[in-house]
């Protein structure tokens, strides 16, 4: 007798999805070039492990109520920030 085992998550996620793509579809997600979507990523290559880091990025990309990280210390403890929801 052989058995079968999924591990995929089932119905359950599935029921969460049309909330979520209605969300994206009224502006969840923010259109970038190419160039600035590589640029971002070459920035986050460089600086990944890196101690003593404060980050460049703007703000207003996090969604109200979104935490992000404020910095990075020698010792690569992170301190985050949590944006007012609005």
């Amino acid at each position: 007798m052989s058995g079968c085992m999924s591990y995929s998550a089932g119905a359950a996620p599935d029921s969460h999805f049309p909330k979520r793509q209605a969300e994206l579809e009224r502006g969840g997600r923010k259109v970038v070039l190419c160039q600035e979507y590589v640029d971002a990523l070459k920035l986050h290559e460089k600086n990944h492990n890196a101690g003593s880091y404060v980050p460049q990025g703007a703000l207003e990309n996090i969604w109200p109520g979104g935490y992000y990280l404020e910095s990075i210390d020698a010792k690569y403890r992170r301190k985050y920030g949590c944006l007012p929801k609005a």
